[in-house]
């Protein structure tokens, strides 16, 4: 898969390909992606499918037009053989057009497309909370606990921030009124999205395997102040399968540990989401967190650890 630190630092070089596939929850950020590429061409169109971009190309024009094809949610072309694939992207001819395939979230993802030409490929994901709340910062004038609510409220998606934002300063300007004073009627009206206060083993995790600290804080606070302890707890067991499958992937790599990892019935859509995670700690480091999950685990059902203090025993005793 192509990281998007890497098509943004080719792009920052004005190199560009002459096929991608994107998908993912950020529509905005997607957006913005699509919008520089465009512009290293004369004319953007959108089309139904891959079958309909071959049929336009056969169509020789007499004025030289430089296109790139937007083809969004094409489940046949998806779907095609890998020669079939491998065949129309061999025949464009950057010269004369480019292709972007476009999907839904995750919907595509078995598909021969993901599979097996995964290195055009490229996810937009949500970011982290604090990138978020620059986001808000940059479209916004709130004060930082509203720019923070309102990055989580969106869950961290560029793209909802923007049509917030939108909907709080259309607000501000018909009233004449501070958008921070907009924020608060919007809220009040239960006009502004507001997500749902939820523990998530999986997001959880994915904070503590990476090392990011700030993150832990967030769901620390979220545990604490919402009562989340039972959800903490019946998680254990996934905690300590995800901290198995980081080492392995980390000793054995994303491909072999992978495999290993799903041999040793390890949950294969788990293994798929963390080998996309740049682990920065040694595999050592993850197996012993799995054994202090372990060991937690047992204390509690010792009634050495109480449910109440299973979240600070984790933070302080396993990582």
């Amino acid at each position: 898969m192509k990281k998007l630190e890497d098509l943004k630092l080719d792009l920052l070089k004005d190199k560009f390909d002459k096929f991608y596939v994107f998908y993912g929850e950020d529509f905005g950020i997607r957006k913005h992606y699509i919008e520089k590429i465009s512009t290293y061409f004369d004319k953007v169109v959108n089309v139904d499918s891959c079958s309909a971009v071959k049929d336009a190309v056969a169509v020789k024009s007499l004025f030289k037009t430089r296109k790139l094809y937007i083809i969004y949610n094409d489940l046949d072309f998806a779907m095609w053989s890998e020669s079939a694939i491998k065949l129309f992207i061999d025949g464009i001819n950057i010269d004369e057009y480019a292709c972007i395939c476009v999907y839904d979230w995750g919907k595509y993802k078995s598909s021969t497309l993901f599979e097996k030409f995964s290195e055009y490929v490229t996810e937009f994901q949500a970011v982290q909370l604090n990138i978020a709340t620059e986001f808000v910062e940059g479209e916004l004038d709130l004060l930082d606990k509203e720019k923070e609510e309102l990055a989580f409220n969106c869950n961290n998606l560029y793209g909802t921030i923007l049509l917030e934002a939108d909907k709080i300063k259309s607000y501000a300007n018909a009233l004449k009124i501070s958008q921070q004073q907009a924020y608060e009627d919007l809220l009040l009206k239960n006009q502004l999205v507001v997500k749902q206060v939820d523990f998530n083993s999986n997001e959880f995790m994915n904070s503590v395997l990476v090392g990011n600290y700030v993150e832990l804080a967030y769901w620390y606070n979220l545990i604490v102040e919402f009562d989340e302890y039972d959800k903490f707890f019946w998680s254990i067991s996934f905690m300590f399968n995800d901290f198995l499958i980081a080492g392995m992937l980390k000793k054995y790599g994303i491909y072999d540990g992978g495999s290993r990892a799903y041999n040793y019935g390890l949950p294969w859509g788990r293994v798929k989401e963390l080998r996309e995670y740049d682990l920065p700690f040694e595999y050592n480091y993850y197996y012993d967190c799995a054994c202090k999950v372990s060991d937690m685990d047992a204390g509690i059902k010792q009634g050495s650890i109480s449910r109440q203090n299973v979240v600070d025993y984790f933070l302080v005793n396993v990582i």
